[in-house]
């Protein structure tokens, strides 16, 4: 984080918390370059935005900066464009909203269809709002006029790719592929159902692949299953087809924890004797009563949180250059689900 950014965190939870009177006069410039060791040019900013924010009022010349008698809310409006129909989006959408509101934002949500998106779009860059988080839904025209985050896609920075905020899906899935391997399974397949909107998933993919390719397994590309799964019946089918392909696998690595859960219901229907690790990525079926699997946390919220901090300060400093694309770490969770063949 940058030292502008730290000193704006500090200074505007405190003023939202009440650690200064309404009315008062707010510290010298001269008193915050000592207590957070920062130039003046620094304060300057971090002043300029408080006042923008409504938080601080500047005085007469002269007479210095005080805070507000009341504080506005919301300072800003942002839009949310993307998913909104799964548990692991409903985390993201609370991390979006944390991050907002602490910072004195309002979000709306739009998840229209994507016959509906460019109308969207139209009416989201003719209003009030300040900035656009989007998820999965491809890329904005760069003709847009506000700022954009891409929230949960992976995209290189570049063009009018200005900030890209998801999780080390790659690492995440060559992580679990070792740990896979590690347990003593080699005959393993890899299932995923992404659309090319996805990018994230196909990280997840290559992750997998080259991991097993690196420790000699044979034909991998032979053993991703990339299928579009309505409901439990093509699950069923898929299932039966992989077994008949590959009849001694002993694990199925798979980029989405619903489809996981899925093949889990499939193969306890078609061959609920047979021993078979099936492991997800996501880790959100723990939450809404479904079986435990060995998965990948992708700490969703935190995803949302920094998400809302990259559009607030590609709005607040027209000059801003993100570092690059922002992944939050994952982990691997529920271990000990994991068997042996």
């Amino acid at each position: 984080m940058r030292k502008i950014d730290e000193i704006m965190d500090v200074l505007r939870k405190e003023l939202l918390n009440g650690h200064y009177k309404p009315g008062s006069k707010f510290a010298s410039e001269h008193k915050l370059m000592l207590r957070f060791n920062a130039s003046r040019p620094t304060i300057n900013k971090v002043t300029t935005q408080l006042v923008a924010e409504r938080l601080l009022n500047r005085g007469p010349k002269g007479a210095g900066t005080f805070v507000a008698e009341s504080f506005p809310f919301p300072i800003g409006h942002l839009a949310y464009l993307g998913s909104i129909n799964s548990l692991y989006h409903c985390r993201i959408l609370n991390g979006l909203q944390m991050a907002a509101f602490q910072k004195n934002y309002a979000v709306s949500i739009f998840s229209p269809g994507a016959e509906s998106i460019n109308h969207v779009l139209d009416k989201i860059a003719n209003s009030d709002f300040r900035g656009l988080l989007v998820s999965n839904i491809g890329l904005i025209p760069s003709t847009f006029p506000l700022p954009v985050v891409y929230v949960d896609n992976g995209y290189d920075l570049g063009g009018n790719v200005k900030s890209s905020v998801t999780c080390t899906n790659y690492k995440g899935a060559a992580d679990m592929a070792e740990k896979i391997l590690a347990h003593g399974h080699r005959e393993i397949l890899i299932y995923t159902s992404y659309g090319e909107l996805e990018i994230s998933r196909a990280e997840r993919v290559r992750g997998f692949r080259d991991t097993l390719e690196k420790h000699g397994i044979k034909n991998v590309q032979k053993r991703v299953f990339h299928e579009v799964i309505l409901d439990l019946t093509s699950i069923k089918f898929m299932f039966k087809k992989m077994m008949k392909l590959f009849p001694e696998t002993t694990a199925i690595m798979v980029d989405s924890d619903n489809i996981a859960n899925k093949l889990l219901q499939a193969k306890a229907l078609l061959m609920p004797e047979r021993k078979l690790c099936i492991t997800g990525f996501g880790n959100v079926e723990h939450s809404c009563g479904q079986i435990k699997f060995p998965s990948v946390e992708q700490h969703p919220e935190e995803i949302g949180m920094q998400s809302v901090n990259e559009l607030l300060n590609l709005i607040n400093d027209p000059d801003y250059i993100s570092s690059g694309k922002i992944e939050i770490e994952t982990e691997l969770v529920n271990m000990e689900e994991m068997t042996r063949p």
